[in-house]
């Protein structure tokens, strides 16, 4: 499931999660992720802009835009979010199961399953492309300047252990933790507690966690389901 693997990155960060209604007021945050925000219509496409125009980060998953709230497709993707992400989708690829392709970044190497929007930027800067044969080099992630934020566009599925190098250069204004797999932090009444829910022991001296608890709202992200 996509969003759970943006809930593990973001938690294996360090960070608190908020899930909260696309439609909410989401002023309070500095990153917003919509893994699988597929169904928009032009009111949601306008207070996501006045989010990002305001000096927000938006994270957008896969298939984001692609129908109507009525379930009917928008052609091309993603319609009335075309201003805000700064491209357009006009192929994509379902991968069977069990099948990985590449996608390259920073100098690195990834890979991703399922689905793939090949991004073509209309306005937007890429950040990764693709590595498969079919659609090489072809954009796979890309970012999008809108007022004073940013619209980050992730068009291939990729796993927890990707999204966290995916989504770290834009937590800029937020401490963040590199945390073992299986391994989460909070903090609750001043204290910061660390859990291990894995079924071994995991080595934790390691981990530098802040001297006090840091404030809420800003410093934390949210995610909307679709």
């Amino acid at each position: 499931m996509l969003q759970l693997s943006y809930y593990e990155a973001l938690r294996g960060l360090g960070l608190n999660v908020h899930l909260v209604h696309p439609r909410d007021d989401l002023s309070p945050y500095q990153l917003v992720c919509a893994p699988a925000l597929h169904l928009v219509d032009d009111t949601l496409a306008a207070h996501l802009h006045n989010f990002v125009s305001a000096g927000g980060t938006l994270v957008m998953g896969p298939r984001s835009g692609a129908k109507t709230l009525s379930n009917t497709v928008h052609t091309p993707a993603p319609g009335p979010l075309t201003s805000l992400m700064g491209v357009q989708i006009h192929h994509v690829d379902a991968l069977r199961p069990g099948l990985r392709e590449g996608i390259h970044m920073n100098g690195q190497d990834y890979t991703y399953s399922t689905w793939a929007d090949i991004l073509t930027p209309d306005g937007a800067e890429v950040v990764a492309t693709f590595t498969t044969d079919v659609y090489e080099d072809a954009a796979a992630i890309c970012q999008h300047s809108v007022g004073t934020g940013t619209c980050v566009t992730v068009g291939a599925w990729v796993e927890a252990a990707t999204l966290r190098d995916v989504l770290l250069p834009y937590l800029t204004k937020v401490s963040t933790i590199s945390l073992p797999d299986g391994v989460r932090v909070t903090q609750r009444g001043g204290y910061t507690y660390l859990y291990n829910y894995n079924p071994h022991d995991v080595p934790l001296a390691h981990i530098n966690l802040p001297d006090a608890p840091e404030p809420l709202n800003k410093h934390e992200v949210v995610m909307l389901p679709a």
